[in-house]
């Protein structure tokens, strides 16, 4: 199912949604923007960034074609029935996928509900973790979305030309040291890559495991964890979060 630019809906309908292009310039300006859209198609092969964010919109797609997303700054790409997903995308058939820890998350929700200003790193009131904490996994779960050949463009844009694993949050933590960075095509082969049609029951099935993992610090914990700081106890930087 390839997708298209077309006046009905399109995938370059599914990227201005994304970048959130006001309603009154979509309909005064809809040739600009069509015409902004297609350029920045073309680049999807080269520009692994927009691929990314392409990558995202393709796991929307399948989730539900009207999901919103978050804003940009916020650790989690997607959320799905009170899910966080964290998307993460690869090409070719000896791709490598990032899966880096983080010690700190930044959540515009939180920022917001704090009438704190959003998209600004600088503020403290939207951020989760702490600098001087063990880095660790955020979201409740990963999904690798893998392109195995990219020919053009109408292979990146090609809904079924990708495959899927979905992962739990306590899954990353089992399988995958503290401090690696990526994982090969070929380890996650051994967990089963799934067509769109199926990425949904997997993100069900692996979000509702049982894990023994330690969830994220809640928000009164960070807020003690940093007063420690703040007066040299440094022993609360020892809270296990895998």
């Amino acid at each position: 199912m390839q997708a298209t630019i077309t006046e009905s809906g399109t995938a370059g309908d599914l990227l201005a949604g994304r970048s959130r292009v006001p309603q009154h310039v979509r309909s005064t300006d809809s040739t600009a923007v069509d015409l902004f859209v297609r350029r920045t198609l073309r680049s999807l092969t080269t520009d692994a960034a927009l691929r990314a964010a392409w990558a995202e919109e393709v796991v929307g797609h399948f989730l539900d074609p009207g999901l919103e997303f978050p804003d940009q700054w916020s650790y989690y790409d997607l959320a799905w029935r009170g899910i966080t997903i964290s998307v993460r995308h690869a090409v070719g058939a000896r791709a490598n996928f990032p899966i880096e820890r983080k010690s700190v998350a930044f959540d515009t929700e939180l920022a917001r509900t704090r009438r704190a200003p959003p998209y600004t790193v600088e503020n403290p009131e939207g951020w989760l973790g702490h600098p001087a904490l063990p880095p660790q996994y955020w979201c409740n779960v990963y999904v690798f979305a893998w392109l195995a050949e990219m020919d053009s463009n109408d292979t990146v844009i090609d809904f079924d030309a990708w495959k899927f694993v979905a992962l739990s949050r306590g899954q990353m933590y089992r399988h995958f040291h503290a401090t690696q960075n990526s994982v090969s095509v070929s380890v996650l082969k051994e967990f089963g890559f799934v067509s769109g049609d199926q990425l949904a029951d997997r993100i069900v099935a692996c979000h509702t495991l049982v894990d023994p993992t330690t969830p994220p610090l809640d928000r009164r914990t960070q807020e003690e964890i940093r007063e420690a700081l703040a007066n040299g106890d440094y022993s609360a930087t020892r809270v296990r979060v895998s």
